[in-house]
C-alpha cells in the first residue's frame, strides 16, 4: 500500500527536483527515502508526460545556471512577444533594447525612467498625432514664451499700482 503524501510536500519535492536537485538531496532534506522522491516525480511525469517533466527539468537547470529565475523568464518573454507585436522581428530586438539604453544612457536617462516617459509619449500621442508633434511642442514653446511675458508685465504693473 502506497503512502499518501500532502499535495503542498508532493509540490515541494517537485518543485526541488526541477530546480535540479538531485533525488538523494531531495529525499535527505524531506527525510524521506530516495524510493519515495523517485515515486512521487514518476508519477509527476506521468500526469504531465515525460518528455514534457524531463523538458521542463532540463529548462529550469539551465535557468538556474545562467542566474535566472523563471519570473525573470518569463518576463523576458512577454517582452519579446511585446516588440514583436509592435512590429519588431526577433533579429533586431536585441540591437534595439542595446541602441536604446546607449542613448537614454548618452541623455542622462535613468532605465528606471524609461517605462514611464514611453507611457506620457504614447498618452501625448493619443491626444497628438505622432506625425504632428513637434509642431504641437513648438507651438506649446511659443504659447509658455508668451505666457512668461505676460506674466512679467503683469508683475511690472502690479509693482507701479501698488
Amino acid at each position: 500500500m502506497a503512502a499518501s503524501f500532502t499535495r503542498p510536500l508532493k509540490e515541494g519535492i517537485i518543485g526541488e527536483w526541477l530546480r535540479g536537485k538531485n533525488r538523494g538531496t531531495i529525499a535527505h532534506e524531506n527525510g524521506l527515502s530516495t524510493g519515495t522522491v523517485s515515486n512521487i516525480v514518476k508519477e509527476w511525469k506521468e500526469e504531465i508526460g515525460s518528455l514534457s517533466a524531463d523538458q521542463l527539468r532540463e529548462f529550469a537547470v539551465t535557468l538556474r545556471n545562467v542566474g535566472i529565475s523563471p519570473l525573470q523568464c518569463g518576463q523576458g518573454f512577454r517582452i519579446l512577444n511585446i516588440l514583436c507585436d509592435l512590429g519588431f522581428s526577433e533579429d533586431n530586438i536585441e540591437m534595439f533594447a542595446l541602441d536604446v539604453c546607449k542613448m537614454c544612457k548618452n541623455i542622462g536617462l535613468q532605465p528606471d525612467k524609461i517605462a514611464l516617459h514611453i507611457k506620457e509619449l504614447i498618452d501625448l500621442t493619443e491626444k497628438v498625432p505622432l506625425d504632428q508633434l513637434s509642431s504641437h511642442i513648438e507651438r506649446n514653446k511659443i504659447m509658455l514664451e508668451e505666457s512668461e511675458e505676460e506674466l512679467r508685465n503683469a508683475k511690472v504693473q502690479l509693482r507701479y499700482t501698488c
